[in-house]
């Protein structure tokens, strides 16, 4: 029985060794395979702590450098939600690994104490058929499960690699994503200095518009200023020219009678052929008369008016040449000013440096008179220029005075050219009436020469009709005297109107001249009052002065 299980043993022994030496190769491939995915494991997973790092850095990159918020918070919740999803994901294969890992570790060392076990029973297997064959049974039922047990980590292998090559696409596409995220972040910083180059050049355009506009407001209200100057003048002209218009009607209304009355001469004429010398005398001496009262009131008014603009001038000279010595005055106490300071200045340094050699209380006290000294001298510069400003204040009162006075005789001298025209119109049309009344006198001794001839030769017919034609003579004197009155009667009409016109003329004239002798006195208080300021402010800068050279 030895004998025959004698082969039959060493063959399963054999057998039993092959399997072993098999099992042995297959746990050292399985456990170089265990050390490559434990490596590959460690790189991944040192490759996703990288990645990590670079997503956190990328993403605070994205954080801080991102320009629209409801863009960068979109892509930043992806990019987390993925990479929560890739986290999870390797976190979970790496436990499987790990798991297979120490599953398979476990089951290594199992089947290396099994070996030894196996080497051990082997060793004795001479001894114990009946063991081994039991042995070779468990090992047979061992070998399966350890096969089964390869097998699953082969497949979890694979599985792994499967999942590690899933891994490693979807960490190229995030690559892929990233980058294009690097590149939408690339375009968003061109777009946003784009942006800021456009925000520049719209403030720089902003700028300009507002200077443009600040200019524009500037130009319209200059405008605005020119056009209500402009319209003021318009209206004074308007007025002005209506006062004019009123003029040039009542100059037409005169015109229009002067030619009613030309017309009315004309017709007279035929009326005043048998006119006698003794009207004609009367009228001649009436004419000459009223023209030399107008021409004596005229010259008389034109004379007044001009002696009293000389008056008013040589004032406005005398006031001026005042202004001008009181300027010379202020140059020279601000001059005597200047040097007293300057004399002083130099007095109290030399006085320093002479004192510096003595005693300190008699510095102190130098000082202490210095001090003095400065504030009275610039309680002296305070008067002074309070009584700069005064005075400066006294010659804008005085220069508008002098305008509005300039004003008011530009005034007077337009009012004068005015009447200056009038006066010669009406002396023009008085000259027109007569002439026409020189050629009715004309005609009148042309008739009067036909009368005396007709008298001639009606006194051969004197004796025959004496009666009817003294009744005749009568009746033609009597309508004669008749016209002689009517004609007198308007000439003393037109008389009493040129009387009354140069009596308006007056009356304006002397209002004109009253009322500018009132500002001429008022102009003249007012200089005597800034004589009596000028001399207040000499008589306290000479007293200054004289407490400046007393305190020298």
């Amino acid at each position: 029985m030895y004998g025959t299980r004698d082969p039959k043993m060493h063959s399963l022994i054999s057998e039993y060794e092959d399997v072993i030496q098999a099992t042995q190769i297959q746990l050292q491939e399985t456990k170089e395979d265990h050390r490559n995915l434990k490596q590959e494991l460690l790189a991944l997973i040192s490759e996703n702590q990288k990645l990590s790092t670079k997503l956190d850095l990328e993403y605070k990159e994205r954080i801080n450098d991102s320009v629209d918020g409801k863009l960068s918070d979109i892509l930043h919740s992806e990019l987390l939600l993925n990479l929560q999803k890739e986290l999870d994901l390797c976190k979970s294969e790496k436990k499987r690994a790990l798991e297979l890992y120490e599953s398979s570790l476990v089951l290594i060392e199992k089947l290396e104490q099994e070996l030894e076990q196996n080497k051990e029973n082997a060793s004795c297997g001479h001894k114990n058929a009946v063991s081994i064959s039991l042995s070779e049974n468990i090992l047979g039922a061992k070998l399966k499960n350890t096969k089964e047990n390869l097998e699953a980590a082969l497949n979890g292998r694979d599985q792994a690699e499967r999942e590690n090559l899933a891994h490693k696409t979807e960490i190229a596409k995030l690559k892929m994503s990233l980058e294009s995220g690097n590149k939408l972040i690339e375009d968003f910083k061109i777009r946003e200095a784009e942006w800021k180059e456009k925000y520049i050049k719209s403030e720089q355009n902003y700028a300009m518009l507002q200077a443009t506009y600040e200019c524009v407001v500037k130009s319209r209200n200059q405008l605005e200023s020119k056009m209500d100057i402009y319209s003021k003048n318009i209206r004074e002209l308007v007025d002005k020219n209506n006062e004019a218009r009123l003029k040039v009607a009542e100059a037409l209304d005169v015109a229009e009678k002067a030619i009613v009355e030309k017309d009315a001469t004309a017709i007279r004429e035929y009326h005043l052929k048998e006119e006698t010398k003794r009207l004609q005398l009367c009228l001649e001496h009436v004419i000459d008369e009223a023209g030399k009262k107008v021409a004596s009131e005229v010259e008389e008014t034109e004379k007044k008016y001009e002696e009293r603009l000389k008056t008013v001038l040589k004032e406005l000279t005398e006031a001026k040449s005042e202004s001008e010595k009181v300027k010379e005055e202020k140059k020279k106490v601000f001059s005597r000013y200047k040097k007293l300071e300057r004399l002083t200045s130099a007095k109290l340094d030399k006085e320093k440096i002479n004192l510096i050699k003595g005693s300190e209380t008699e510095i102190t006290i130098l000082e202490n008179h210095l001090a003095s000294v400065y504030e009275e001298l610039e309680r002296v510069k305070l008067k002074y220029d309070e009584m700069a400003g005064e005075k400066r204040k006294s010659e804008e009162k005085y220069s508008e005075e002098i305008e509005n006075l300039k004003s008011v005789a530009t005034s007077k001298e337009e009012r004068e050219s005015y009447l200056e025209q009038t006066v010669k119109e009406l002396t023009s049309q008085l000259e027109v009436k007569v002439d026409e009344l020189n050629e009715s006198s004309r005609r009148c001794e042309f008739f009067i020469g036909q009368v005396r001839d007709l008298q001639v030769e009606n006194k051969s017919l004197r004796k025959t009709a004496g009666k009817c034609r003294c009744e005749k003579l009568r009746a033609r004197l009597q309508k004669l005297n008749e016209m002689r009155i009517s004609q007198t009667s308007e000439l003393e009409s037109h008389v009493e109107s040129q009387m009354k016109l140069n009596e308006t003329w007056k009356e304006e004239v002397k209002e004109m001249t009253e009322k500018f002798e009132r500002k001429i006195h008022l102009i003249q208080k007012e200089c005597d009052d800034l004589k009596a300021k000028n001399k207040k402010i000499t008589n306290e800068l000479n007293v200054c002065k004289g407490k400046i050279c007393f305190e020298t």
